[in-house]
């Protein structure tokens, strides 16, 4: 095992660099800087203990030293040296990711303990509720007006055969769920996230709790995703969120989808394009984290 014993801000300065890459806009790394800070000092997992180590170099974790720093990175690393982002004077869990498809979700993906700072973010226009189903299909399926709405994450669709579907239900659950027949999504969270899907086959049925497992089983590897633009891509793990509307055709079954990850706390690449318009670095996290406080 090789432990990376690291100051503080270089260790920021690369982060920044791998996550959401070193050409952004100064007030969108900044963003990340404070966001990546936060992160790392409230890490108290157990895992590397007995190296007395804190976290390691992956998405596990953050990205760190993919792709090297840069004049930006280390100066966002520089001019927030020490601000941190805190909820009630504790450090809050910032949580980020790439692409939001209009809509950030709350804390409950995450489990039962309230993280009131992460109550979603709505960055449309669109004012009509979106956990109804008929209203997330209008809004899932067209690429209506927000920050990302060039980007390619920011609508896809897949089609996956019932087959497919069974088949990496089976291998995970050690299911067999024979012939998909219907796929019923039963919870919507905050931002119209599916948190709870009933997959029915005739040889029996199971319920899929959660964004991860969601991604992860309502998925088969290989399978083609048509990006926004037109450009697809066949070689990622899961299906890119969980805000997902799912429409049935013969034994097939499209999904429409918007954003790439988690969907909780602040979308990195909002955070550039707000920053493009002219917004400043506190700014942006106060819109993606409510009632915090920047403390140094």
């Amino acid at each position: 095992v090789i432990v990376n014993r690291v100051a503080v801000d270089d260790y920021i300065s690369k982060v920044v660099s791998s996550e959401i890459g070193g050409e952004a806009p100064m007030e969108a790394l900044k963003a990340q800087a404070v966001c990546a800070r936060t992160y790392i000092l409230k890490c108290s997992n157990s895992k590397y203990k007995k190296y007395n180590a804190i976290a390691d170099d992956s998405t596990s974790y953050q990205v760190y030293n993919r792709i090297g720093e840069n004049n930006k990175t280390k100066k966002a690393a520089k001019a927030t040296n020490g601000i941190v982002m805190t909820y009630e004077n504790e450090l809050i869990n910032a949580y980020y990711f790439s692409t939001s498809c209009g809509y950030t979700t709350d804390y409950r993906i995450w489990g039962k303990e309230k993280k009131l700072y992460l109550k979603g973010t709505n960055l449309t226009k669109n004012k009509t509720d979106i956990i109804e189903e008929t209203n997330f299909k209008k809004i899932i399926t067209k690429n209506i007006k927000s920050y990302e709405d060039k980007y390619p994450f920011y609508r896809w669709k897949t089609i996956l055969t019932s087959n497919e579907i069974s088949q990496t239900i089976s291998t995970t659950y050690r299911q067999n769920l024979g012939k998909i027949e219907k796929i019923e999504i039963l919870e919507r969270g905050t931002g119209g996230i599916a948190s709870q899907i009933l997959v029915n086959g005739n040889k029996g049925k199971i319920i899929i709790k959660g964004q991860s497992d969601i991604r992860k089983n309502i998925y088969h590897y290989g399978m083609k995703i048509k990006l926004n633009g037109g450009s697809e891509v066949n070689n990622i793990s899961m299906l890119p969120s969980a805000f997902i509307y799912i429409e049935k055709t013969g034994n097939n079954y499209i999904i429409w989808g918007g954003g790439f990850g988690h969907g909780s706390g602040m979308s990195q690449n909002a955070a550039i394009e707000m920053a493009k318009e002219g917004r400043t670095y506190d700014y942006i996290l106060k819109k993606f984290y409510h009632k915090i406080e920047l403390s140094k």
